[in-house]
């Protein structure tokens, strides 16, 4: 039926097929799957030359054909491994990206996100033209269809990190453009690579949206080609250009910023300095808000900078003509600036050159052996010896000498010594740790909290210590040792243990940036996030004040100590505040869910299904920001310093917080006691219920051990 349906109404398209069937009629239809072409059949095909035939007696004669030439380009060997980098020629785009023509037996494929290191948003079209010729990287082995897939992008990124390297070696200052931002800081692009800036590093502004598109100037912090981590820095790009004509010995204006117990903060060309209390003026200051003011114009010189990080060291009394006139006349300080400090660099420079003349005439010390240094102090009777007895002896000074010298003294690297300090020295002091020739103690190395300070005030001549070796001989056999590396483990054990106990501990704030601030624990240097410093911003004020914190990450492996202002005093206001507490609060915002209700400084979020027993259609009718409520604590967490309020739970009578609020609060106390006891009765009562069912259970059980027939008391207990 079926089939003479057919005929009857495609007579025609019948006639030309010998096949009646259906599925004869499916087959014609379908479309032939489409071959990969050779690049020989794609040359074929596309040549547009004369037609040339050559008869089988002419292929005879030479004795090659066609046939036998299109088996020998299909026999031929073509050695295309991954990682290869080759000539190619773009021959025709395709979906998703181009057909590249690379010399292999099937044509190779660049696929758009290998196209460029760098193609937000654009198109296979731009970014490389047909008949283009240039280098691509396999990135593949060959498909079913021998084709492989190739790179232009991994080239590039080979290459931007050369570039980089190369950047980085210079350590010249160079442009890049941001492209992106996030709490953090912002993302740059430097030579295709993306580079991170933090926020800290980010001069004058925050990183906002408004940075994007934005070229700054920038300095690498970090080149870590193997993390593939690029890190970068506007304000060491910035300061080091404001710094690169500055130079000691400068006098310079400045704004007087902020004052310190220790001195005061001046602004200098948009750096901030520091003038020491020691270097405001050659007379005791007693009172330095009486010299000073926040605001004020003053000039000072640079007796010291720091380029890399950006810090001055700036002085006033340099440029006092007498002792005491920053205190007396000040503007007579100023008006003589130049004149002063010519006179006093002068003086500098002629105390120096008497230094340098004076040292040339000293003889070079000699470095003494700790035998040498044993003998020079012996004060006892000194005992000569004739050849006779040495002979007699058979043994002399001189061969106790050598005795010494050829004795092997076993010191290695990280060995922790007993020693003494024997004498001062330039930048550090010798010690005597019983090796061949006496070790040296530099300054850096002499405490783990030094800022400022001597080797004088760091430890004493004859002083016995221990001290950790940190070098290998030199070729006076001295070893350089370490006290600081000692207290630095010491320093890590006392920060575990104390995170164990996870006890609030209080510490001294030695340094602020736009990311937070730095405090001293136990001598360690530990970062405080802004988010975690409680009523207050990270600025200058807060540089030798003293909080009290709680450890949020300790990671001794990564050396990175992370500690919270707010969490130890949150912790420390919850302490007293218990489920049931009626305490005051003030409304401070309204939201869809509920109000925000400051309580003792924390924030609490008292939800609009606890602020009465009936419905509240609009809430800004019952409570409005600035209010004053008392509300119950139902619940808190004393580690992130939540807390949860409510206000029904004191209503005499259910919708009184929406008729009558005042009501409520005068009465909150007494009916927050008539509730609480009546949750403890229900408590009671749900426990009396559950002993009741235990021991009803064990009776029963009691019942059934001790019953012949058991199989009846049980069904009768299950029933």
């Amino acid at each position: 039926m079926h089939h003479q349906f057919l005929t009857s109404f495609f007579p025609l398209f019948f006639s030309h097929h010998s096949s009646p069937s259906t599925t004869s009629l499916q087959s014609t239809l379908e479309k032939p799957k489409q071959v990969q072409l050779t690049r020989f059949d794609r040359i074929k095909a596309k040549y547009k030359g004369p037609q040339i035939t050559i008869s089988p007696e002419v292929e005879a004669e030479v004795g090659f054909s066609y046939s036998a030439f299109d088996d020998a380009v299909a026999a031929t060997d073509y050695s295309f491994n991954r990682n290869d980098v080759v000539k190619g020629t773009v021959v025709q785009y395709d979906k998703g990206g181009c057909i590249v023509d690379i010399g292999a037996k099937a044509s190779a494929f660049l696929p758009l996100q290998e196209a460029a290191l760098i193609q937000d948003g654009v198109s296979i079209e731009s970014l490389i033209e047909i008949d283009e010729e240039r280098n691509f990287e396999i990135i593949s082995e060959e498909d079913e269809n021998g084709q492989l897939m190739v790179s232009i992008r991994r080239i590039q990124y080979r290459e931007a990190w050369d570039q980089v390297v190369a950047k980085q070696e210079t350590d010249e200052a160079f442009d890049a453009e941001c492209v992106s931002v996030n709490r953090g800081g912002a993302i740059f692009l430097v030579n295709g690579l993306r580079a991170f800036l933090p926020g800290s590093h980010l001069t004058g502004r925050l990183p906002d949206e408004d940075l994007i598109g934005q070229t700054l100037p920038l300095k690498f912090l970090e080149v870590n080609q193997e993390e593939n981590k690029l890190v970068v820095s506007n304000r060491r790009a910035v300061v080091e250009a404001q710094m690169a004509d500055l130079s000691r010995g400068d006098v310079i204006d400045g704004l007087v910023k902020a004052l310190k117990p220790y001195g005061a903060f001046v602004e200098v060309g948009g750096m901030s300095g520091l003038l020491h209390i020691s270097q405001i003026s050659m007379d005791r200051i007693v009172d330095l808000e009486k010299v000073l003011q926040p605001g004020q114009k003053i000039k000072c010189m640079i007796i010291d900078h720091d380029k890399v990080n950006g810090r001055i060291a700036l002085s006033t009394k340099t440029l006092e003509p007498e002792p005491g006139d920053m205190i007396r006349d000040p503007e007579r300080v100023y008006d003589m600036a130049d004149e002063t400090a010519r006179i006093y660099l002068e003086k500098q420079e002629a105390e120096r050159k008497k230094r340098e003349e004076s040292a040339q005439n000293i003889p070079k010390q000699v470095q003494l052996t700790r035998f040498d240094r044993i003998k020079a102090k012996y004060k006892g009777p000194q005992i000569t010896i004739s050849p006779e007895v040495e002979e007699e002896v058979g043994f002399s000074y001189s061969a106790f000498d050598d005795a010494v010298a050829a004795t092997d003294y076993s010191f290695n690297r990280n060995d922790v010594v007993k020693g003494t300090v024997v004498q001062y020295d330039k930048g550090g002091c010798i010690v005597d740790i019983g090796a061949k020739a006496s070790a040296f103690l530099p300054l850096q190395e002499a405490a783990l909290i030094q800022d400022g300070v001597s080797i004088e005030s760091l430890i004493e001549i004859d002083e016995e210590r221990n001290f950790e070796i940190i070098s290998e001989e030199d070729e006076n056999g001295q070893l350089m040792v370490s006290i600081r590396r000692i207290q630095y483990r010491e320093a890590w054990d006392q920060v575990v243990a104390k995170q164990e106990t996870d006890e609030a501990f209080d510490a001294e704030c030695v340094s602020v940036n736009r990311g937070g601030a730095i405090f001293l624990v136990n001598g360690l240097r530990a970062f405080l996030p802004g988010s975690h410093l409680t009523g207050r911003l990270p600025d200058e004020d807060l540089i030798g004040q003293t909080l009290p914190l709680k450890f949020l990450e300790v990671n001794q492996e990564e050396n990175k100590l992370v500690v919270s202002n707010r969490r130890a005093v949150v912790e420390a206001q919850m302490a007293d505040l218990s489920r049931g507490d009626v305490i005051d609060g003030l409304v401070k915002a309204l939201k869809p869910y509920g109000a925000f209700v400051e309580v003792g400084g924390m924030s609490g979020l008292l939800h609009i299904s606890q602020i009465s027993m009936d419905r509240i259609v609009d809430l800004e009718k019952v409570l409005q920001p600035g209010q004053k409520i008392k509300c119950m604590i139902i619940d808190h967490d004393k580690v992130n310093g939540r807390i949860a309020l409510s206000t029904k739970t004191l209503e005499p009578e259910p919708g009184d917080m929406i008729r009558d609020p005042e009501r409520v609060y005068d009465m909150a106390d007494e009916t927050a006691r008539i509730y609480l006891e009546k949750q403890e009765a229900e408590r009671k009562k749900r426990e009396e219920s559950a002993q009741n069912i235990v021991l009803g259970l064990g009776d029963a059980l009691d019942d059934l051990g001790s019953s012949d027939k058991s199989s009846d008391n049980l069904d009768s207990l299950l029933s």
